[in-house]
C-alpha cells in the first residue's frame, strides 16, 4: 500500500479546476495527509519591458496577494477539517511550476482536473494535466469534471462532424 503524506493539487481557480474535490476528499478519509493548493501566475513582465500589458510588478504582487486569499479560502470549503493545508502561489509556467513544486516538495501524488478540451482548441492550447501527467516523475491522478463525463458524445455530435443530415 502507499502511504500519502503530501499531496498536490494544482488549480487555475476555475470552477472545473475544483472537480477533483470528490476524489480528494475520498483519499483524504482517515489519513493525515498534508494537502498543497497551487495556483501559478503567468506573468508576461520581463527586465526589459516591465510594463506590458498593465503587468507592473506591483499589479503582480497584488494579484498574487489575492489568489493566495482565493485558494485560502476555497482550501477551507474543498477540505473541511484538514489539518495541513498549504496555499501556494507561484509565477510562471503551470506545467513547469507544477512539476517542480511537486519535486522539491516531495509530493507522494498530484491530483488535477482536466478541462476536457477536445479537436482544434486542444490542439492549439494544449492540455497542462496532459503535459503534467507526461512529464512528471511524481504519479497523478487526473479527474474529468463530471460535465465532461456524463455526455462526452452525443449523437446530434457525431451527425454533426459525420454530416449525416
Amino acid at each position: 500500500m502507499i502511504t500519502l503524506k503530501k499531496i498536490l493539487v494544482p488549480t487555475d481557480l476555475s470552477e472545473l479546476s475544483f472537480s477533483v474535490k470528490d476524489a480528494l476528499r475520498s483519499i483524504l478519509d482517515d489519513r493525515d495527509v498534508e494537502v498543497h493548493l497551487l495556483y501559478c501566475l503567468e506573468s508576461t513582465t520581463s527586465r526589459q519591458t516591465p510594463y506590458i500589458d498593465g503587468h507592473s510588478e506591483t499589479a503582480l504582487r497584488d494579484r498574487e496577494e489575492e489568489a493566495l486569499a482565493h485558494l485560502t479560502e476555497i482550501g477551507r470549503e474543498l477540505i473541511p477539517g484538514i489539518r495541513q493545508f498549504v496555499p501556494v502561489v507561484l509565477r510562471g509556467d503551470p506545467v513547469g511550476g507544477i512539476i517542480g513544486y511537486a519535486e522539491e516538495h516531495h509530493c507522494d501524488l498530484i491530483i488535477m482536473a482536466t478541462h476536457g478540451r477536445t479537436g482544434l482548441a486542444h490542439m492549439l492550447v494544449g492540455s497542462v494535466a496532459e503535459k503534467v501527467v507526461r512529464y512528471s516523475s511524481v504519479p497523478v491522478l487526473s479527474v474529468k469534471p463530471k460535465e465532461m463525463r456524463t455526455h462526452l458524445v452525443a449523437p446530434a455530435d457525431v451527425e454533426e462532424q459525420l454530416h449525416f443530415h
